[in-house]
């Protein structure tokens, strides 16, 4: 401790880190016993952590305080230790400006804020004394710090609050303190048995909750202690009700109390919400967890298995979901993601928390994605930045090369900045912008904003958004499309892009990530995963060409000789025109074309003496005179690397006969190839020339001279494996030819070049997610089916369905017939697709026998009713009455607590009972009236009527699908505190008990009743009791055929009452719960 620093001594530094510990206060205006954020409590521990840390190794100077231990006298360690707590200094300290704050962690430095006492005070007793004895040392018992900051109370624009961002600052923290730790092997174990034990005799139920809630995450074992003492404590929250007197004079040990106590009663109970778009957005959200939770068994935020979330099948179905290009910062699960890609829908289905394991059906996140694209379809107007500056002109050579260095990842992105702004430049120049300021130029992340100005360019870069096809865009020669070039410089300058997404934190702060973007970025990351390009040579047909007889062949040899002669005395232009009357006769000779390339090459005609050159090799890949005539017009032409494996090849044709001048062309060219690394060496002071100078060298290994441009998958096998699965799993009535032809059909591509552009698309897996990836599916099984595939053609629209009269019948998953058949047995849910459903049939005077591709008509079932408020914003949801357990308007509390906490007053409503064993349910007929043609071929837009019968004695009904309704599958919630008390359900208080003890609705009457005139204004929600075999598919054709939107709960789901409960205004606000089980 006496070794004298550069910076304060330890034990100073330590105190002032103590007194100014990152700390979250609250504005004078905020109530002071609220609850604080999760970052006010996590930073809470650590200080008492890092305290602990200055206790234990004797930095407090104290009577009766430890001794410093003796690894202090060791200077690395002092320095060490120095490091870690100058990171906990204030920001400002560490060049972290306000506003840098505020984005990043959500706080601000508010000089009228006021510091919180520690609400773990009375759970780290000792450590909240120590606090003292420190600040008293201090000489000013009042002060406990002077970085005081506090949570911005909004939302960021992508929604992002400030108390989800101020988790990073806690995150940061611990590091830094576990730091600490790390440098006294065996402290860290040792304080925390201590603060283990602190919690385990805790009886401050308040400071127990919080520490619980806040230590939610699994990494550490107080939050799950502290639950457990909690549990301990459970019996002692009615007691201390009980001994309270309940008057208007203790409303704070009340509510205090009051809270527990309710809190204990909704324990594990499912909580399903919406959230609104925000004036200036469309995006709508929904989710599901658990109210407050004191179990650690069971996390807060459901696991993805429970709420119903879809895995991939197969590898190849793994393209139907959206994979995630902007880096989260934010790793916190609970959280999802806010970033500016996450605020752009490209397609509902493409989301891997859109669709629910249950076919038919969603997930609550679901329906939050069915109401943003509802919201979506209005009328909006954006602005958009696009950078039309012309693009630099970039060799396809270059192009490729780039693409190659993209493939092999030779080079990390950010390890040479220099490097990665010349690699973008070659792609978009600089786009039109000129930096004054040469230091705010090297910025990286400026490229980010730029990059999106260019891909939203519609001249030379695609919309894959607008097409099904991704294969035409390089594959079709018409003008309509981008063409190979092009289209591989978007693959390049998408991929620039993903890697700045990746690579930088301020990524996030540039607006222009559209829906085109996004798939730009999709498509670069497919195309660079799944396609190889391969350079071939050209292959020459001389089948067609005659041979000479002998007189032609002497006269040919008679020019040969005289042209050699000519090229003896340097007359190069008489040479080129006796070979070219030998050539002439004979097409087919290769030494013609060798003779005449060395001619012109004397006449420094490089580039045709080069296409000879090549010619010759084509002619007689054994030729050695061939090859060293290439070698030599390429090294003519500077290009070093070619003219080295020309005549490399030429040497190693001859063998001991290569010729003088041939290996001395080679050692030529050897030379060469090493000063052009010396000159690349040489302008290292000159990054953009040095640049320049290995681009082109490295380029000459792909020059297309010569050579076809061939695409080959990676991805081929994998891709006929997930085709004939998903053919399997649907029992698709053609798989046999299915089979044979999906086998061979990338064989086809090279060998006829016939293929379908979207079966094409399918095996290379370069399609869009969601609706995209779906009709690419459903087309390359079409076209893998043989006779019939080339009857039924690609379907005219996405959401189009398959009707295979006599077999089956195959549905879009959004739907109305997926909606509502997908409960049926034996149906299932894969790759966007639903089935196999029953055959339908058509009403006349269509003719039923013909396969043909259908379209639903259904108008959508709104999932929300809107209406502007005061600020613009969206209201989410019908309003189905208020919370009736709230306090009333003028209520005294004491009598309302009174009431609450009365346990006579809590029940459990009963649910729909079991409906005795009968007959099933069974679908009679799916019929289908023309609406109106699609095409002039037999596609077209139909209604959809189905007719139910239970058992043979009953009359047949029919429902007409007049909307595509969503229906979501709930989660499952869980039991409350003390399981030996659980009864199935949560319980209810009387107040609102009649929410839940209204009429149960069978199938059975749904066709003669009105279900909804009843409920109407109640708040109810319409109960169905599907529980009968068959049943719930008669229950969501009702809700098609009324419009309304509901929510599934299957055997194993939640309790009544939560189920209830999401239906109604607590939760999605859609009216109807159909009980399964």
């Amino acid at each position: 401790m006496a070794a004298a620093l550069s910076i304060p001594p330890l034990a100073t530094l330590w105190r002032a880190c103590v007194l100014d510990f990152p700390t979250i206060g609250h504005h004078p205006s905020t109530r002071t016993e609220s609850n604080p954020p999760k970052a006010a409590v996590r930073l809470e521990i650590e200080r008492f952590r890092f305290l602990w840390w200055g206790y234990e190794i004797g930095l407090l100077e104290d009577a009766g305080a430890q001794q410093p231990k003796p690894q202090l006298e060791h200077a690395s360690l002092r320095s060490a230790a120095t490091g870690l707590m100058m990171g906990l200094r204030h920001p400002r300290e560490k060049g972290i400006d306000d506003v840098a704050l505020k984005r990043r962690y959500g706080l601000s430095m508010d000089p009228e804020a006021q510091r919180a006492e520690p609400v773990l005070g009375k759970v780290f007793e000792e450590m909240a004394e120590r606090l003292r004895r420190v600040t008293a040392l201090e000489g000013n018992q009042a002060k406990v710090g002077t970085a005081v900051w506090v949570v911005d109370g909004s939302v960021d624009r992508f929604g992002v609050s400030g108390a989800d961002k101020a988790l990073v600052l806690a995150s940061e923290v611990h590091g830094f303190v576990d730091g600490l730790y790390a440098l006294f092997p065996g402290m860290r174990e040792d304080v925390d048995r201590q603060m283990v034990s602190a919690v385990r005799l805790a009886v401050d139920q308040r400071g127990l909750r919080l520490l619980s809630d806040a230590m939610d995450d699994g990494e550490s074992d107080l939050g799950r202690i502290a639950g457990d003492r909690l549990k301990e404590l459970h019996a002692t929250v009615n007691e201390e009700l009980a001994g309270l007197s309940v008057s208007d004079e203790n409303e704070d040990d009340l509510e205090r109390s009051f809270n527990n106590y309710l809190a204990e009663k909704k324990f594990g109970a499912l909580l399903v919400h919406v959230v609104e778009p925000l004036a200036n957005s469309t995006r709508a959200s929904a989710g599901a967890e658990w109210s407050v939770s004191v179990d650690k068994n069971w996390p807060t935020a459901l696991e993805d298995e429970v709420k119903g979330f879809v895995r991939p099948a197969h590898a190849s179905f793994e393209l139907y979901k959206k994979k995630k290009y902007m880096k989260e910062w934010d790793t916190d699960r609970r959280f999802s993601s806010t970033d500016s890609e996450s605020h752009v829908l490209l397609d509902v289905e493409s989301h891997p928390k859109f669709e629910n394991a249950n076919p038919g059906t969603v997930t609550v996140e679901g329906f939050g994605l069915e109401c943003w694209e509802f919201e979506n379809e209005k009328p909006h107007t954006y602005s958009v930045f696009v950078n039309r500056n012309k693009l630099p002109v970039m060799p396809a050579s270059n192009l490729l090369r780039r693409l190659d260095e993209l493939q092999k990842g030779s080079r990390a992105f950010g390890w040479d900045p220099t490097t990665d702004d010349l690699n973008v430049k070659d792609m978009v120049g600089t786009v039109g912008i000129k930096y004054f300021n040469q230091s705010y130029a090297k910025d990286p992340s400026l490229w980010i904003g730029d990059l999106y100005g260019v891909l939203n360019r519609d001249d030379v870069f695609a919309d894959f958004t607008t097409t099904s096809c991704v294969g035409l865009q390089f594959l079709s020669i018409s003008d309509e499309y981008i063409g190979l070039w092009n289209f591989l410089r978007q693959v390049i300058v998408a991929k620039e892009l993903a890697m700045r997404l990746q690579t930088i934190e301020a990524a996030d702060n540039y607006a222009g990530l559209t829906h085109r973007v996004l798939a730009s970025l999709i498509i670069s990351d497919l195309w660079l995963r799944h396609v190889d390009i391969v350079l071939t040579n050209v292959k020459v047909d001389t089948n067609g060409v005659n041979e000479p007889n002998a007189a032609q062949v002497a006269e040919a040899e008679r020019h040969r000789d005289r042209g050699n002669a000519a090229m003896g005395s340097a007359n190069y232009v008489e040479a080129v025109e006796h070979y070219n009357r030998s050539i002439d006769i004979d097409l087919r000779s290769a030494i013609y074309r060798s003779s005449r390339s060395a001619a012109k090459l004397g006449q420094g005609n490089l580039e045709e003496a080069e296409e000879d050159a090549l010619m010759a090799t084509l002619l007689d890949p054994r030729s050695a005179e061939a090859w060293s005539c290439l070698g030599a017009a390429t090294l003519k032409q500077g290009h070093s690397r070619r003219a080295e494996k020309a005549y490399q090849r030429a040497v190693e044709l001859a063998g001991a006969e290569a010729t003088a001048a041939t290996r001395q062309g080679l050692a030529n060219a050897k030379r060469a190839v090493q000063r052009a690394v010396e000159a690349i060496e040489a302008a290292a002071a000159n990054p953009a020339r040095q640049h320049e100078l290995r681009s082109e060298f490295l380029a000459q290994d792909f020059d297309l001279f010569g050579m076809n441009v061939e695409m080959h998958s990676r991805v081929h096998m994998q891709q006929v494996e997930g085709l004939l699965l998903f053919a399997r799993r649907m029992r698709w009535p053609f798989l046999e030819e299915t089979r044979v032809s999906a086998e061979e059909a990338y064989e086809r591509i090279f060998a006829l070049g016939d293929v379908n552009v979207n079966l094409h698309d399918w095996l290379f897996g370069t399609m869009l997610p969601g609706k995209w990836f779906a009709f690419t599916l459903m087309s390359a099984l079409i076209m893998c089916s043989g006779p019939v595939g080339d009857r039924l053609g690609i379907a005219p629209f996405y959401d189009c369905g398959l009707a295979l009269p006599g077999h089956a019948s195959y549905w879009r998953s959004r739907t109305v017939l997926a909606s509502v058949l997908g409960c049926l047995p034996g149906i299932i849910s894969l790759g966007g697709w639903v089935g196999p459903c029953p055959a339908v049939t058509f009403d006349a005077p269509i003719d039923g026998s013909k396969a043909r591709h259908v379209r639903l008509s259904a108008r959508r079932a709104s999932p929300f009713q809107s209406s502007a408020g005061l600020d613009g914003a969206i209201w989410v949801g019908p309003r189905l009455g208020e919370d009736p357990t709230q306090k009333r308007p003028g209520e005294k509390v004491a009598s309302y607590v009174a009431e609450m906490i009365d346990p006579t007053k809590w029940k459990v409503p009963a649910a729909p009972a079991q409906e005795k064993e009968g007959a099933a349910y069974e679908v009679k007929e799916i019929r289908l009236s023309k609406v109106r043609n699609l095409d002039e071929g037999e596609n077209m837009e139909c209604r959809a009527c189905i007719t139910f019968q239970r058992g043979k004695d009953s009359n047949p009904f029919s429902y007409r699908l007049f909307t595509n309704p969503i229906f979501v599958t709930l989660p499952v919630c869980r039991p409350p505190l003390g399981n030996d008390r659980w009864q199935g359900s949560h319980q209810v208080h009387e107040r609102e008990l009649s929410l839940f003890t209204g009429r149960v609705w069978s199938v059975s009457e749904l066709k003669s009743n009105s279900p909804e005139a009843e409920v109407e204004g109640s708040g109810r929600v319409i109960v169905i009791n599907a529980t009968a075999k068959g049943a719930q598919a008669v229950a969501r054709a009702w809700c098609s055929e009324m419009g309304k939107n509901a929510v599934i709960r299957l055997p194993g789901g939640p309790c009544f009452v939560c189920a209830v409960r999401a239906a109604g205004y607590n939760g999605l606000k859609v009216g109807v719960l159909i009980w399964v089980g």
